[in-house]
């Protein structure tokens, strides 16, 4: 996994999803077509959106907080907004 892919599973591990991360986050990678293993900066826009739908179902309000520490990665890269 790339340093960006670690990255995302990072933030989303830090969040009470812990462990069960790996599967949300390959399920939809997959999903959108997204090789998760080598995340370019272009499709973290798609992925956070994605997310953004999906995280309320397991984190609730931590939801926001988990999307912004995704964003921040690639804020000198790309303009990620959702």
């Amino acid at each position: 996994m790339n340093d960006l892919g670690a990255g995302v599973l990072k933030a989303l591990e830090s969040s009470s999803l812990g462990r069960m991360s790996i599967y949300v986050l390959s399920k939809q990678g997959r999903d959108l077509g997204i090789d998760i293993d080598n995340l370019a900066p272009e499709e973290v826009v798609k992925l956070t959106a994605r997310l953004k739908a999906v995280l309320p179902f397991f984190l609730g309000e931590e939801t926001e907080e988990v999307i912004n520490q995704i964003r921040r990665l690639t804020n000198n890269t790309t303009m990620v907004t959702t």
